[in-house]
């Protein structure tokens, strides 16, 4: 005896006919495509879902490179905020006719600050004016980056037997993550 297939939960997408009754009695078929987990893809989520995917590159990180993750303080982000506003006013007298750039928003993120932009000119405008502002405080080395490359503190994983002494615990945790300096590590508290 073959076996019948079921094409619709084979295939990526399913189509399903719905037929409406309209005036003089008449019926409408209508076909509905959807996707496998039974969404129509041209719902307003799903758009809404792909701009959102198209605009992530527009939200950027400013970095400090002389700090190893890349933080600043909240007075330092004053001065430069205020140096990029000056910029910006020299770019509007300038060419008031050209385009400014806009941004859509600015919050903090680990001690990094995060900008919104409205749209690639903007990005690149200010990675360029973010390159020229100097004298900014000793050792500064400011970048724009993708918030994506923001800096991280590396985590160090093990599993350690509850019966282990914590010296030896120690280093097996050094053993197992030796991408993580930890050679100045010392056991603090056992639980």
């Amino acid at each position: 005896m073959a076996l019948k297939r079921q094409r619709s939960t084979e295939s990526e997408g399913k189509t399903t006919n719905t037929k409406i009754r309209c005036k003089g009695d008449a019926v409408k078929l209508i076909t509905k495509h959807l996707t496998r987990d039974g969404e129509n893809p041209s719902t307003s989520k799903a758009v809404a879902a792909v701009s959102e995917v198209a605009k992530k590159h527009l939200t950027v990180a400013l970095i400090d490179r002389s700090n190893p993750l890349g933080r600043i303080m909240q007075e330092q982000w004053k001065v430069v905020e205020m140096r990029l506003l000056k910029a910006l006013f020299t770019k509007i007298d300038a060419d008031p006719s050209r385009r400014m750039p806009t941004f859509d928003g600015a919050g903090w993120f680990s001690g990094v600050k995060i900008i919104k932009c409205k749209d690639d000119p903007t990005v690149m405008w200010l990675k360029q004016a973010v390159k020229k502002l100097q004298g900014l405080w000793e050792g500064a080395s400011l970048e724009i980056v993708d918030r994506s490359c923001i800096p991280t503190i590396p985590k160090a994983k093990v599993q350690i037997p509850r019966t282990v002494n914590p010296e030896y615990g120690l280093k097996l945790l050094q053993r197992q993550n030796t991408d993580v300096p930890t050679d100045d590590w010392k056991v603090l508290k056992v639980a």
